[in-house]
């Protein structure tokens, strides 16, 4: 009877973690780089899970930092106290720091016919202003933009996928942690991108995924080319002079499912049954 019982605990934890840790994800970035104040992330060696080679920069002074802050998190969602301070510059077209993507990596995302979900917390500016947007996206080199989002300077959120932008969300609050869900399809056989987008700001992590046709979504040819090459971030500034009003930016996962790209901190009394299940193990044995 004792074995039984024990045999049944076992399998109820072992049911219960199933869904608790980091999924095999294709991607994921978490900046878990060097972060004094004013490190820049421009230069340094890609670490993140599907990533290649340094970070570079269309500009070499690029202004995009490391940074330690606890306060980016969304709710009980699995975050590092690193994230990538998104600074805009005062001239020209912004800046942007851009990955190169693993030959591996390439070939998954491009395969026709595949589908991909991705997740990423952003913390909103303070207020927005007039030609800042922040632009996520994957870039394919001569084709420029593959597909991704960007948040626009009145607050909204727009799929995007080439130089096609969905119908834009409503107004997104300033200086709010939101957690960004995307999901993206290449067509079987075509060279068109299925692109849609959701966010969430009430600090509750999503249990299921979005229906299909409630976010920002797209359908377009992004153009010639087979496969994502980088993996960019991008402050987006067309004018001059702006006040630096960052965006924050952290925990970049991307996998074959929802789930695989919302992993959830496990409740106390999982971890309750964790240690109970240690401590029969232990009185067994």
């Amino acid at each position: 009877m004792k074995t039984l019982s024990l045999i049944a605990i076992l399998a109820m934890i072992l049911t219960l973690s199933a869904g608790t840790g980091l999924a095999e994800l294709v991607i994921h970035e978490s900046f878990l780089y060097p972060s004094d104040a004013g490190t820049l992330l421009y230069g340094q060696t890609a670490t993140g899970k599907g990533l290649s080679g340094t970070w570079g920069s269309w500009r070499t002074t690029a202004s995009l930092i490391v940074a330690t802050n606890s306060s980016l998190t969304y709710g009980s969602l699995v975050t590092s106290n690193r994230q990538v301070q998104l600074v805009y510059r005062g001239f020209g077209q912004g800046d942007d720091v851009t990955a190169p993507l693993s030959t591996a990596t390439q070939n998954i995302l491009g395969n026709n016919g595949s589908t991909y979900w991705y997740s990423v917390i952003v913390r909103t500016p303070a207020s927005y202003e007039t030609g800042r947007q922040l632009r996520l996206y994957y870039d394919r080199g001569s084709t420029y933009l593959l597909g991704g989002f960007r948040i626009n300077d009145t607050g909204t959120l727009q799929a995007m996928v080439g130089s096609a932008a969905g119908t834009a969300s409503a107004a997104i609050p300033a200086n709010t942690n939101i957690l960004v869900i995307m999901k993206i399809t290449r067509a079987r056989n075509l060279n068109y991108v299925t692109n849609e987008v959701w966010y969430y700001d009430t600090q509750v992590v999503p249990s299921s995924a979005p229906a299909d046709g409630t976010g920002s979504a797209v359908v377009a040819d992004p153009g010639t080319g087979n496969l994502p090459q980088t993996f960019k971030f991008q402050a987006y500034v067309p004018g001059n002079g702006q006040v630096a009003r960052p965006f924050i930016v952290d925990e970049f996962r991307g996998g074959t499912t929802f789930a695989d790209v919302v992993p959830v901190i496990p409740e106390p009394a999982f971890i309750a049954l964790l240690a109970l299940g240690g401590l029969l193990l232990r009185k067994q044995f």
